[in-house]
């Protein structure tokens, strides 16, 4: 008998709210409540019983993909293409190389999960995400579901705690709210040391890129009704949820689309841009000591982080890994 935990009520309401929502909306939006459970609610934190391994999220997911399924004129419009042999093919691949190594017990389970957590929000934006109308509700689901991630951000940006926390002390992995937001991982922000905004992820990159993917992505709005309001509100929280990451690659990000809105004038000259980095790229491995790689590293806030991940590379491509890195496995390099 599984311990009903103090986490599991909310992820019921959240598995209620969104299972309805899925089936009562008008088909357009029906993938906002699957949108928003993934970005706002943990992915970690269970269903009850536990040992069953469902999430909110998966349940809502396989609820709208059904709604899909049983739908004629979703199913009708939808069109079988390359991008879905690839994801098929990688799952299948997946597949059998867990099964050789693991057995084929761990190996369905595990890729069971992977299927809910990837493939069925996967497909489900394939067979409702089809036209601007579609697509411009998505956006609007996350941008609007930005602000109170960035609120949150903010709050654990300043104290390190985040109510979240209180979630994902039973999730899995079980996560230690002592341990998770230690002074050691403060980084220095606006003069100061401050903690770093992860919840409710569970890692404070994949934080800032949640924001920095929507500062580009989002502002295709404008192209719905050639407005900047209200749209421009959320997307202004943007930066807000960004910086609270302290971490450069979103960072980078940003600035890298603000860049290319910049130059959308431009746009009919991208072949040759295209050529000139290229070229670039070239010239910088050829004349330099250091790839692009290791360049671009010393934008990062944390030094060691930075030498760590274009030393993993080097590893890879051409160390331990070298003759075997497609699979997966070699040696770790040390410190």
């Amino acid at each position: 008998m599984n311990e009903f935990t103090s986490d599991q009520p909310y992820s019921i309401a959240v598995f209620l709210i969104g299972g309805i929502l899925v089936y009562v909306l008008p088909i357009r939006y029906a993938i906002v409540p699957l949108a928003l459970s993934i970005s706002l609610y943990p992915s970690t934190v269970l269903l009850p019983p536990s040992n069953i391994g469902l999430t909110p999220q998966r349940v809502i997911g396989f609820l709208l993909l059904l709604r899909c399924l049983t739908t004629p004129a979703v199913r009708g419009k939808f069109e079988w293409g390359a991008v879905d042999s690839a994801a098929a093919f990688y799952f299948v691949m997946l597949t059998i190389s867990q099964i050789i190594t693991q057995g084929p017990a761990k190996a369905i389970n595990n890729r069971g999960g992977f299927f809910l957590s990837a493939l069925v929000p996967f497909w489900c934006v394939r067979l409702l995400v089809t036209d601007r109308a579609a697509l411009y509700a998505l956006i609007k689901g996350w941008l609007w579901g930005a602000i109170p991630m960035a609120i949150g951000g903010v709050y654990q940006f300043i104290t390190g705690d985040h109510p979240v926390f209180e979630l994902l002390k039973y999730g899995v992995p079980k996560i230690d709210p002592a341990k998770s937001q230690r002074p050691v991982d403060m980084r220095m922000m606006l003069g100061a040391m401050h903690f770093r905004a992860s919840c409710p992820f569970l890692q404070s990159i994949m934080f800032g890129w949640f924001f920095a993917l929507m500062v580009g992505f989002s502002t295709n709005l404008f192209w719905e009704k050639r407005k900047i309001f209200p749209w421009i509100i959320p997307w202004c929280i943007l930066p807000v949820g960004i910086i609270c990451a302290i971490a450069g690659g979103p960072m980078m990000l940003a600035a890298l689309s603000m860049a290319l809105l910049g130059l959308f004038p431009f746009r009919g000259m991208w072949k040759p841009a295209c050529v000139v980095l290229a070229i670039l790229l070239v010239v910088f491995a050829v004349v330099s000591n250091r790839n692009p790689l290791e360049i671009l590293a010393n934008a990062g806030f944390d030094a060691s982080s930075s030498w760590y991940r274009a030393g993993l590379q080097k590893h890879t491509l051409s160390g331990g890994m070298s003759a075997h890195w497609i699979a997966g496995y070699g040696d770790i390099p040390g410190e």
